[in-house]
């Protein structure tokens, strides 16, 4: 342990280096000796502020004679000894090497403390406890030891925003304003209830799946209803069946071959339901399923736990927190996420519900998606089956298309399509 310490003590002697890392310093790993130190680095760099390292000579008269007067003895020689030691460089990469390995020891001696409360008979949820531990250690790691510097070549960038590969819409009035889909894009698609919400992802599910390549699967969170519900929904988009059209498929044994043939496999979409799951176990799903297309349906209604909860009060900032989650879930793991949201009371009826609509939130939803989707209604007679397309947020917007497409399609009820009318081109 005191090599440990010797050599942070060493990388903290530097002015900069101190002031970016002291606050997020496992003080629990360290030993008390270091402890002070690193104090006593604080207050000097603080008295002598021309000063951007520790130096030997300046320091010690200081330590001694002013900051710790009454030490005698040996542990006078042990921190004279200690402080002759902390003057040899350290290169970058065993500095983030000793960071990493003080992390890790931070990570065992909180698990052993938690793993203790429980067997103690404390009132602790272990797992969920371990679990949020973890999720602190990563970020910790990703923040502290990883170099978060992009480096990409302007010149790759523009290429790549030149690109037309990615998850294509079954809809040509939202391909005409967004780019297709790509790793770590995040959407988030929403409507008043019974509009068609799900029937429009089953259709968005059900045509991205095929452009997936084998081994990254749709992944459908479901927490509302029962998910068969989905799968049922799923069969007659992907087949632009009826329920009796599908009926009689089965009858003849080819609704499956048929299914198979239109996205690809018969687990090309997985659906999953995680009622009464927590982020963290989404947070596993995904990174063991490795999936091309991730579905939320909905975020607000998964559990969430460490600095997400505010204490269970459901408000902007925590909704705001809960969906950068999924923001970040889909930048780490490089895979594009739709989350699926309501529409408040003062959108019904709207054709183009406005962003600001989104249900239980005016900012904080809205400010972490890349784009906003919105399926709207009218109540007059004889436009029972319209429902309007809008994107009041659009970050993946096309150079020369429609920001906002604001397209009426009409809903097929029975087959769970969404089509454009013919006169436009639209994929039926």
């Amino acid at each position: 342990m005191e090599g440990i310490d010797v050599t942070l003590l060493r990388i903290m002697r530097y002015r900069e280096k101190l002031d970016n890392m002291y606050s997020a310093l496992p003080m629990g790993a360290l030993d008390e000796k270091t402890k002070i130190l690193l104090d006593d680095f604080k207050q000097y760099f603080k008295e002598f502020e021309t000063h951007i390292e520790i130096d030997e000579e300046a320091f010690n008269s200081w330590f001694f004679a002013f900051r710790h007067p009454t030490l005698q003895g040996e542990p006078k020689e042990f921190f004279k000894r200690l402080l002759a030691r902390i003057q040899e460089p350290v290169d970058d990469d065993t500095a983030k090497g000793i960071i990493a390995r003080i992390l890790e020891l931070d990570f065992a001696t909180v698990s052993a403390n938690i793993i203790k409360t429980y067997e103690g008979g404390g009132d602790i949820d272990v797992a969920k406890a371990l679990q949020e531990a973890l999720e602190t250690h990563e970020s910790q790691l990703d923040r502290k030891v990883k170099l978060p510097w992009v480096q990409d070549s302007i010149y790759d960038l523009l290429e790549d925003d030149m690109r037309q590969d990615g998850l294509k819409w079954p809809l040509d009035c939202v391909n005409a304003s967004m780019r297709p889909l790509r790793p770590g894009d995040f959407g988030i698609i929403a409507a008043r209830p019974d509009v068609g919400k799900t029937s429009f992802i089953a259709h968005v599910a059900a045509f991205m799946a095929p452009q997936l390549p084998a081994g990254r699967p749709v992944l459908w969170f479901n927490n509302e209803g029962p998910g068969k519900r989905i799968v049922t929904r799923l069969y007659q988009a992907a087949l632009n069946k009826t329920i009796s059209q599908l009926l009689a498929m089965r009858s003849s044994k080819t609704i499956i071959d048929e299914y198979i043939k239109a996205v690809g496999s018969i687990d090309k979409i997985k659906v999953l339901d995680i009622h009464d799951c927590w982020n963290y176990d989404v947070s596993d799903m995904i990174k063991e399923l490795n999936p091309g297309l991730v579905i939320m349906d909905m975020i607000d209604n998964i559990k969430f736990g460490g600095n997400m909860t505010n204490a269970g009060s459901r408000t902007d900032q925590v909704l705001e927190n809960m969906y950068q989650w999924a923001r970040i879930r889909g930048v780490k793991q490089e895979v594009p996420i739709l989350a699926t949201s309501q529409v408040s009371a003062e959108g019904d009826g709207l054709q183009y519900p406005l962003m600001h609509m989104l249900k239980d939130s005016k900012t904080g939803k809205q400010g972490a998606a890349d784009f906003i989707m919105m399926l709207g209604m009218c109540h007059e007679p004889g436009m029972e089956a319209s429902r309007f397309i809008g994107l009041p947020k659009n970050k993946l917007s096309i150079e020369g298309g429609p920001k906002d497409p604001r397209t009426e399609t009409i809903f097929s009820f029975h087959t769970s399509r969404f089509n454009e009318p013919k006169t436009t081109g639209g994929i039926i």
